[in-house]
């Protein structure tokens, strides 16, 4: 099914299945986005970009990534690197919430504060891709189409019919995976 609008990602997302734990599947997006390269993806491309995540190599964890400052308190970058900056700081949090037993809370789905500050709402893939297609770009009502424009195609600020979905978009859905309800 091609993606073309905030309803075919929603679909295509929520009806993935995913059968590994948050990190796996980050790790393996991570892996995914960096073969992908630079050039802004079409919405289409990042559907494909999360499905083959579901199944494909993780990254192996970096020690180092505990260690990075937050990506939203150093200076602008180009989306592509903001990007990367937020799923390795998603997967740094995931990793200490483990090690340190949040994750083991039966009640997290309620919200937990990692120790980075961040507040998490969502903790396997199936909840975090619905929330974060849902939080960024909406997604289940069929009566309101946004058309997913790939960038550097120009969307006004005030048309509520077409939305810029680029590499920024895809930050912007990585963040409502994690704390969108």
């Amino acid at each position: 099914m091609p993606v073309r609008t905030n309803r075919d990602l929603y679909l295509v997302l929520t009806r993935l299945g995913v059968q590994r734990d948050l990190e796996t599947f980050l790790r393996a997006l991570l892996r995914v986005g960096r073969s992908f390269g630079a050039r802004e993806p079409s919405a289409d491309e990042v559907a494909t970009m999360l499905t083959t995540a579901a199944t494909g190599e993780p990254e192996e964890f970096d020690a180092a990534w505990l260690s990075r400052p937050p990506p939203w308190t150093g200076p602008e970058r180009p989306a592509r690197a903001r990007w990367e900056d937020a799923l390795i700081a998603q997967i740094a949090d995931l990793r200490r919430m483990r090690d340190n037993g949040q994750l083991a809370d039966s009640e997290r789905y309620f919200g937990l504060n990692a120790p980075s500050g961040t507040r998490w709402y969502n903790f396997d893939p199936a909840s975090y891709l619905e929330c974060g297609t849902s939080g960024s770009v909406g997604g289940w009502d069929e009566s309101s189409p946004v058309e997913l424009v790939t960038p550097p195609a120009v969307v006004d600020d005030d048309d509520l019919e077409r939305r810029s979905f680029g590499w920024e978009g895809f930050c912007d859905l990585l963040a409502c995976g994690s704390c969108y309800e």
